[in-house]
């Protein structure tokens, strides 16, 4: 009835396109509720669509409004979308946790909630303390619960979807590793995608934080796992994007690393055997277009920081606060050339 089809890459994102190549609707399924945006005329045909069946029914988030998703309250104002926890919130301890290993599951569950959907900046300190099993956490582990939850109490925090111009947009993600940081000395990589357009507006998309697979030896290997894998989500985002006629974007990947930047922008040699077949997949993915160019920044400018690394950023609190970029490119790469460093 609604004639909706899947993109190829995510078979939980749905469009449909009218007869003059135009997008009517876009629904995402998550579990057994949805999200979607659409036009008046689709938005009728999928209500009644919906009571061919037990259904939660629809709910229009409009201007002031406040809808529950995945654990999420979204609100609307100005054209902006909001994303905010409330009920977690709520539910963060006043005092210190309690000192067994059931309340401390059940309180780092929540705090990894809050910090995979709207709280990124603890999400290196969850990640590192999800290591811990409940029955060996010590004193030291409540104690890094108690101030990550000290850190989650303001409420007034909320993730920004701003409007950004869809034709100028692209897509970035910023990379990073912290090499052997873990208890067993493993690295943390992570990764943050958002879309931006050429007046620096931007927009969540995606992020990540996890503990490196691989056993890496020195730091630039914990850095191209990190790249390599903040290249394969943002190629698979790009990819579903750009399968909507409506949209076709660049993909562009940002790093740390003047060693790794170097390394896949050169044809330079490399000691490291273990790192040839990520850095040849990089530079095919260049010369094939599908990473539209490859940019150095400096630390402090890198907004995926965070992620890796427990402490504060500047570069991500800013972001957050006025959703706009403010990352300089130190020196970055496209088709034909290298451009100059900025100071």
């Amino acid at each position: 009835m609604l004639r909706i089809k899947t993109t190829e890459a995510d078979p939980c994102l749905l469009f449909r396109f009218n007869e003059k190549n135009t997008l009517d609707g876009l629904v995402c399924l998550q579990v057994d509720d949805s999200i979607g945006s659409s036009l008046e005329h689709f938005h009728t045909q999928e209500d009644k669509a919906s009571q061919a069946f037990k259904s939660k029914g629809q709910t229009l988030l409009k201007n002031g409004m406040e809808i529950n998703f995945n654990a999420q309250h979204l609100k609307t104002e100005d054209g902006n979308v909001f994303a905010l926890q409330k009920a977690y919130v709520n539910r963060v301890p006043k005092e210190n946790v309690p000192r067994n290993a059931t309340s401390f599951m059940s309180h780092r569950r929540k705090a990894a909630c809050m910090s995979n959907c709207t709280r990124l900046y603890v999400a290196c300190a969850v990640n590192q303390l999800s290591q811990v099993k409940e029955i060996e956490a010590a004193d030291p582990d409540f104690k890094r619960l108690d101030d990550i939850f000290s850190r989650l109490k303001p409420d007034n925090f909320r993730l920004c979807f701003s409007n950004v111009d869809i034709d100028t947009l692209e897509i970035h993600v910023f990379a990073d590793a912290s090499f052997a940081t873990d208890k067993d000395l493993s690295s943390q990589i992570g990764y943050v995608i958002v879309l931006v357009d050429d007046k620096g507006n931007c927009s969540f998309l995606s992020c990540s934080n996890s503990k490196g697979s691989r056993a890496t030896r020195y730091i630039l290997a914990a850095e191209l796992d990190a790249l390599a894998h903040g290249f394969d989500a943002v190629f698979a985002r790009s990819h579903i994007v750009g399968k909507l006629p409506v949209w076709k974007m660049k993909a562009q990947v940002l790093t740390d690393s003047r060693t790794l930047f170097e390394s896949v922008t050169s044809l330079c040699s490399m000691t490291g055997k273990r790192l040839l077949i990520d850095i040849y997949c990089l530079r095919e993915a260049y010369r094939n277009v599908d990473l539209a160019n490859l940019g150095w920044i400096r630390t402090q400018d890198n907004i995926s920081d965070a992620l890796t690394r427990d402490k504060k950023s500047s570069a991500l609190h800013n972001v957050l606060k006025t959703q706009r970029i403010h990352s300089p490119v130190a020196q970055w790469i496209f088709q034909g050339r290298i451009c100059g460093t900025q100071n």
